[in-house]
């Protein structure tokens, strides 16, 4: 694993993450939720933690204690309490794709054997459906959206209210429930784009080493604000763009679709948000749109192309600015200096491929004191999309990897020399603490 950078709390597993953070983030905004008309309602991280410990023991009260428990729909404050209160002490979550047709959930919801699902109101008619189906053994039909029970089905607002009152009439059986910190606690399933769909296992101690790590190299804290925009049930967007946010006390606010991401960004002054490379391709395409709207796209691009043909040198001062400018509103007053030259560079493993440690040519922003590391992000900014789900660099990277490489230079790298005495080791998730959010020395 790379060098810790920042400080980070221990836990053994998210109930203890919940546990351990409640009273450090108590009154600080978790979520921040849009109702209509420029009006948003919030929740404390302590409320959150406290509807959690609420519908945990409503559930195991249900007799769902060491059941399995899936949960379908839309990114959404009440889909994360869900999660939460199965996996921390009731039983063993089953994220669904939302996007999921009919009969791959029927299957899902059978081969899972879930017997509880939580979902938002428009899979409601298709699981009242499924439920009577005798090839599964789902009992329970959980709806976030009504706000009372009704015959058959189950609301979370009323759950959550029965679990407080027996927690204040002496119920402590979720808020004392153990944890197994290997034992398979959530169950995934792969998109089956190619066969059927694949199970998944995570235990705790998956999920929590790699929140570790994350928050190891990445500094987000309280005062930070989160866009969640990934499907949550993506075992990166669940782990970045919810559970991180809880561990680091931010607050999550949810995103109301691409076309409104930039929007999102601007309406909540979000300061971090997890994504894939083609959303930021979507978004630097509205930003040139916006550009040409207001005439300033070819300026733009003529400086660009100015740039393109100017040497490296004469960059340099561009580039200081550049840097000067976003260190200015980020609020710091830190002093930049830009050198190209030779300089170290650590041995570094993206998935399959493993870069040798040594000394490379390199144009080198040093921000402060500048007592960082390089990365090879930095040289090669590509090799920060790591496909995650497969822990292999992607075909398009490797391509100019192999471009700008020689034959034996990429056959060194890529492990296809077989003299090379080089090691390599399959990480899951090394996207995670090996990304592109460091960028410079600081």
């Amino acid at each position: 694993m790379s060098e810790k950078l920042y400080e980070v709390i221990k836990i053994d597993n998210l109930k203890d993450m919940l546990n351990k953070t409640k009273e450090i983030y108590s009154n600080k905004i978790a979520y921040q939720i849009k109702i209509d008309n420029g009006k948003y309602k919030t929740f404390t991280h302590k409320q959150v933690r406290n509807m959690v410990d609420n519908l945990g023991t409503a559930l195991i009260d249900m007799g769902l204690k060491n059941k399995r428990i899936a949960i379908i729909g839309e990114n959404r404050y009440e889909w994360e309490v869900a999660y939460l209160s199965v996996v921390c002490g009731t039983g063993l979550v089953v994220p669904l794709d939302k996007s999921l047709p009919e009969n791959e959930l029927e299957s899902l919801i059978e081969r899972s054997e879930v017997e509880a699902i939580f979902y938002s109101k428009k899979y409601e008619d298709t699981l009242t459906k499924i439920k009577y189906n005798q090839n599964n053994k789902l009992k329970h039909l959980i709806s976030f959206d009504n706000l009372e029970n009704t015959d058959g089905i189950y609301s979370l607002n009323e759950l959550i209210k029965t679990g407080e009152k027996l927690i204040k009439n002496g119920n402590k059986e979720f808020i004392e429930a153990k944890i197994d910190n290997e034992k398979m606690s959530i169950m995934l399933f792969t998109s089956g784009t190619t066969s059927s769909s694949k199970v998944v296992a995570l235990s705790h101690k998956n999920i929590c080493s790699n929140l570790m790590d994350i928050a190891s190299v990445v500094d987000v804290n309280e005062n930070d604000t989160l866009l969640s925009i990934l499907p949550i049930h993506h075992v990166f967007e669940c782990t970045v763009g919810f559970l991180f946010s809880l561990y680091k006390g931010a607050k999550t606010v949810f995103s109301d679709g691409l076309r409104h991401v930039v929007d999102n960004l601007k309406e909540y002054q979000v300061t971090v948000m997890a994504c894939v490379p083609v959303i930021y391709e979507r978004i630097f395409g509205m930003i040139r749109k916006q550009l040409e709207k207001q005439g300033k796209l070819d300026n733009i691009l003529k400086k660009e192309e100015e740039l393109r043909n100017s040497s490296m040198e004469e960059r340099k001062e561009n580039f200081k600015q550049i840097a000067l400018d976003t260190i200015r509103s980020e609020g710091y007053s830190y002093d930049v200096n830009i050198n190209i030259g030779n300089f170290e560079f650590p041995t570094k493993d993206y998935g399959d491929i493993s870069l040798p440690a040594g000394y490379y040519d390199a144009l080198r922003v040093e921000i402060g004191e500048a007592k960082g590391h390089n990365w090879w992000c930095v040289m090669f900014p590509p090799l920060c999309f790591v496909d995650i789900s497969s822990g292999v660099v992607p075909d398009e990277s490797k391509e100019l990897l192999e471009n700008n490489l020689s034959e034996e230079e990429f056959a060194l790298i890529s492990g296809n020399d077989n003299n090379t005495e080089i090691q390599f080791k399959f990480k899951l998730l090394e996207f995670f603490n090996q990304n592109g959010m460091i960028t410079a020395k600081k």
